[in-house]
């Protein structure tokens, strides 16, 4: 499997959106940046939007109260949801899988195949293996999916996972969380396209050329469907070492993710009372998970 068909959400999201949406107009003003950063690793990547966003941990307390919650939900209609298996831990760089491959050691150990990442998947297939399973109505139940009552009961709106969500906001519907990821993808489709990334992509296309390999940007070389293979190829190791290589000597990471800043600090500029809500909403939904995990209830 290859660095390209991971499973990361934000690589599948990005792609997705990159090949269904318009170019930004190419008239649109570039933003200004400043002094261009140096990448040397996934945890150099911070982006202004990571702050509206729940990191891994938060995710986690707030993912085992709705379970909290939502089972006590279940338990109101005779169902149940068996004990989850616990998952094994996220990157711990939220940004770890959104630029191109740039760690040299990957590169030459695994080429652009992500090797961690697989691993990781066979150990969350192993643990499914052993998990008890759901039954069809717990899931509908949960869902809020099929009939609108259970065992003479309404089914809340967006099922019990709905309401436990709402419970963590004080009984309101969420606010629009979702505006923080349109906007990433947004600010990532301008970066791709701006005249500083296209000079930089140039460069480290010729770089590359000179070692054999014709790719016209990095995201070419990682999507080469000769990758698509369940071992790495001595090829694939060779492309991808000259690939890190070139993206070091030209600062290839650091361009992306300086000029993808500056996007970011526009559409928050432009989007801040939304954003403004998002935080609020987050923190009041972290603080309320809190008391549900340690048993305090709502």
């Amino acid at each position: 499997m290859s660095r390209s068909l991971r499973a990361g959400a934000i690589g599948l999201a990005l792609a997705a959106t990159l090949a269904a949406c318009t170019e930004p107009a190419a008239e649109a003003s570039e933003p200004t940046i400043g002094e261009i950063r140096v990448v040397r690793s996934a945890a150099d990547v911070t982006l202004p939007l990571d702050s509206y966003a729940l990191t891994a941990e938060q995710q986690r307390m707030v993912t085992n109260a709705i379970i909290i919650l939502g089972r006590e939900c279940l338990r109101g209609f005779g169902l149940d949801w068996p004990a989850s298996q616990p998952a094994p831990p996220a990157d711990t760089e939220p940004n770890a899988q959104r630029y191109p491959l740039m760690d040299p050691q990957k590169a030459a150990t695994g080429g652009y195949h992500a090797l961690d990442l697989i691993e990781g998947q066979k150990e969350i297939a192993e643990r499914k293996k052993d998990a008890e399973a759901p039954s069809q109505d717990a899931m509908n139940v949960w869902a809020g999916r099929g009939q609108t009552t259970y065992n003479g009961k309404a089914v809340p709106r967006g099922g019990c996972a709905g309401e436990a969500q709402r419970q963590l906001y004080g009984g309101k519907d969420p606010v629009d969380i979702e505006v923080v990821q349109r906007l990433g993808l947004d600010a990532h489709a301008r970066m791709r396209q701006d005249s500083r990334v296209v000079k930089v992509f140039a460069d480290w296309s010729a770089c590359v050329k000179e070692q054999g390999f014709d790719y016209r940007d990095p995201y070419a070389a990682n999507d080469d469907q000769r990758w698509q293979t369940e071992q790495v190829t001595e090829t694939e190791i060779a492309t991808a070492v000259a690939d890190v290589g070139c993206k070091t000597k030209h600062n290839v990471i650091g361009t992306l993710l300086t000029v993808e800043t500056a996007y970011q600090n526009t559409a928050i500029e432009e989007h801040a009372p939304e954003l403004a809500a998002v935080k609020t909403y987050l923190a009041d939904q972290q603080t309320a998970a809190a008391r549900v995990v340690a048993g305090g209830g709502i």
